[in-house]
């Protein structure tokens, strides 16, 4: 079997939701860049508070249970 074969079968594909707007696409890239809430916030000029709860959204989406899960749940 090559090893192509064995990669497909471990790595998952995950739905990207629909209902998410530029803002949430954002906070995932800024997220896949290493840079914390609070940098976040400061970027998109909204408050840490809100781009929490826009990540809480967005783990809920993807069914993902952390900030990394989500990362990889987007890529």
């Amino acid at each position: 079997m090559p090893a192509f074969g064995v990669v497909r079968s471990i790595v998952r594909k995950y739905p990207f939701p629909k209902d998410v707007d530029d803002v949430d696409v954002a906070i995932l890239q800024l997220l896949r860049e290493g840079f914390q809430l609070r940098e976040i916030g400061e970027k998109i000029d909204r408050s840490p508070r809100t781009v929490e709860h826009r990540v809480e959204r967005l783990k809920a989406l993807m069914g993902a249970r952390t900030i990394h899960d989500l990362v990889v749940r987007s890529l």
